[in-house]
């Protein structure tokens, strides 16, 4: 089986591939295998199918401890990222997320009148 990359590296990883690297310059640039990119890409689109596109990115940069996926956020939304506890499951959150992408819990207005 393929190697699991870490949060770090899969944000690098969507990060490469968003502007355009294949998956064997990827590998290259992370010293893995191209199966190991393929593979874990595959298990990306997979939860993004099951779960919704934002929910493996929002893991990710939940998740991570690189400040460069900081970085890709703010490449990718125009603005640093804020997250915030849920208050439902107590996971890392977009800051005015509708919807917790763990617990699946709806949030309101009144869930961040203390947190802006």
């Amino acid at each position: 089986m393929p190697k699991v990359l870490t949060f770090d590296k899969l944000g690098r990883v969507m990060y490469l591939r968003s502007i355009g690297l294949t998956q064997e310059e990827i590998a290259k640039e992370l010293g893995v295998t191209q199966e190991a990119i393929s593979y874990n890409l595959r298990k990306i689109k997979e939860r993004a199918t099951s779960e919704g596109p934002t929910t493996p990115f929002l893991m990710l940069l939940a998740g991570a401890t690189d400040a460069g996926l900081g970085n890709f956020a703010e490449f990718l939304f125009g603005k640093r990222a804020r997250l915030f506890p849920c208050p439902e499951c107590g996971k890392p959150i977009f800051y005015k997320t509708p919807k917790c992408p763990w617990c699946k819990s709806q949030l309101t207005e009144q869930d961040w009148i203390e947190k802006g």
